[in-house]
């Protein structure tokens, strides 16, 4: 509203004239603002779900790593040079694997190496991959080659 004086100097009050759907702006805050606020804020609460998913998910890897780390420093002290070194080569076949999906993998063995890979190794070898989340029904390990003592 807007006040006016005439060039007789009488005030007139100008008064706009209301739209139709003035009424209806006033009620959501201009028609359009309010879906356009609830995406954004609906925006907001996915990416804040994003986030917390990759902070969670964060953790959780550290943990793997923490656990396999430990576990493969107990089986250094543990098992004999040999083996221990054989056994970080099958995991190096194990990360080939997961390099060249649909796959399959083989390590060319000495028959030093194939009476290395006992099953008590095996078994280790399964307990490692069941530490860094692997399903156990997806590891698989040949039972020891017959040619090993």
């Amino acid at each position: 509203m807007t006040d006016a004086t005439d060039s007789k100097g009488k005030a007139t009050i100008i008064t706009p004239m209301p739209r139709e759907d003035s009424h209806n702006e006033s009620l959501d805050g201009g028609g359009r603002e309010q879906p356009r606020r609830e995406q954004r804020e609906r925006e907001v609460r996915e990416r804040e779900v994003r986030e917390r998913e990759v902070r969670e998910r964060e953790v959780r890897e550290r943990e793997v790593r923490q656990r396999v780390g430990l576990r493969l420093r107990e089986l250094s002290d543990q098992l004999d040079r040999p083996s221990y070194d054989l056994l970080l080569r099958v995991l190096g076949g194990v990360n080939a694997a997961f390099a060249r999906r649909n796959e399959h993998i083989e390590l060319e063995m000495t028959p030093r190496e194939r009476a290395l890979y006992t099953p008590a190794l095996q078994r280790e070898l399964v307990s490692l991959l069941e530490l860094a989340c692997f399903p156990r029904q997806l590891v698989h390990t040949d039972d020891c080659p017959p040619d090993a003592p």
